[in-house]
């Protein structure tokens, strides 16, 4: 997506579970997507959610609900024909917009003591607040365990979806048979029409969904009167019979055609795609999202399953685990950033030329066999183009 901001790197500070987190991910020559691996626990599913909200102009509405956010500070930094901009949030507070000269700003280094001073942000930034529009991001789907978000709004459920969707389809098909220009054709030959042409055929779709249903025997026939899933004879098939799994598989991809056939160029997240599948469905499971979703889709995908990361370029997969004390840490192992006695890298080439597999995790981000917190998994946040070591007060 050329033609959109392009994150270039996310920094997550004071947070529950993320502690300090810098992640670079400079869109290389596979792309700008990412995918997120690693063991349970090692703090994936979070940071996916916090590259959400990035790209929602870390909006800390209707995409967040992880309540209290009075000790976090966000900062993302992105690049876009005019060259970049940082987007930042303290706390509760609106986001602001910055320039892309901020890190040069004397009032930057206030950010790098012991602790860094996140209060009144909008003051300590007063010479670099830009009182630009906000960015034209493209809209954004969110799948994870809990259901999907669109744009930021609650998903249907998939009964509810089902419904809908064959609603549409019908209402589509009518609309498109009496069409004056259609009113000479058999009626075999407007439903081939339709099917191969029209998008709310849901074409894609039903490829996605009888690839999926193989392995249990059923198929999809949107036609189907009692419904779109039929054995290998017609006869109707109750989706209860499918397992949590499967059904999973087939609401996400659902909503993934209904988001790629409203936007066309999208961002689409996913949290564990291929969750409780077996290996020959894991293996395709975001190939599947790829084709429900169609070309203008780009993916973001936390997964603990190596099968499903395989789908990713390699150099758009980030390995994630905890370090001894708790910290966060990226692909090869490293801690790259400050400490106290070096000095902080500034100016974009500080961003850019930090290699995509590194990221820092200063603090520890969580003790040794914390749960998860209830809701954290759907704030989220930013990337900056330096490099921040802390100790959490």
């Amino acid at each position: 997506m050329p033609d959109t901001p392009e994150l270039l790197r996310l920094l997550v500070c004071s947070d529950s579970i993320l502690s300090c987190v810098d992640f670079p991910c400079v869109p290389d020559e596979s792309g700008e997507e990412v995918c997120l691996t690693g063991p349970n626990g090692a703090g994936k599913s979070t940071l996916l959610a916090r590259l959400h909200d990035a790209f929602r102009g870390i909006d800390p509405g209707a995409a967040s609900n992880s309540g209290n956010l009075s000790k976090e500070y966000l900062v993302a930094k992105f690049r876009d024909g005019d060259g970049g901009f940082f987007i930042a949030r303290a706390g509760g507070a609106d986001p602001l917009r910055f320039r892309a000269e901020m890190e040069s700003s004397p009032h930057w280094l206030r950010l790098l003591g012991d602790p860094p001073q996140f209060d009144g942000l909008q003051e300590l930034f007063a010479d670099d607040v830009e009182e630009a529009a906000a960015p034209s991001f493209p809209p954004t789907m969110w799948f994870g365990s809990g259901g999907g978000l669109l744009d930021g709004s609650a998903a249907e459920g998939f009964e509810e979806l089902l419904t809908d969707l064959d609603r549409s389809r019908r209402a589509a098909l009518h609309r498109f048979l009496l069409a004056p220009e259609n009113r000479a054709r058999s009626v075999a030959e407007l439903m081939e029409q339709f099917e191969t042409q029209s998008p709310a055929a849901l074409a894609g779709l039903r490829r996605v969904w009888c690839e999926a249903l193989a392995a249990v025997g059923a198929r999809c026939d949107f036609d189907a009167p009692d419904g779109p899933f039929v054995g290998a004879s017609g006869e109707p098939v109750d989706a209860s019979r499918f397992g949590r799994p499967l059904l999973r598989l087939l609401h996400g991809t659902a909503l993934a055609a209904v988001a790629g056939a409203r936007w066309g160029r999208f961002l689409l997240f996913l949290d564990e795609p291929a969750e409780g599948l077996d290996p020959r469905l894991a293996a395709s499971a975001v190939a599947l999202f790829r084709e429900a979703a169609g070309p203008g889709a780009v993916l973001y995908a936390a997964t603990t399953d190596p099968v499903a990361a395989a789908a990713f370029p390699e150099s758009r997969r980030f390995p994630m685990a905890r370090g001894a004390g708790g910290e966060i840490v990226f692909s090869s192992g490293r801690r790259d950033g400050p400490t106290a006695d070096e000095p902080t890298p500034t100016g974009p080439a500080a961003a850019e030329s930090a290699p995509s597999s590194a990221a820092v995790a200063a603090e520890p981000a969580a003790k040794e066999g914390r749960a998860r917190v209830p809701g954290m998994e759907s704030e989220l946040a930013d990337m900056i183009d330096e490099v921040i070591s802390f100790r959490q007060s």
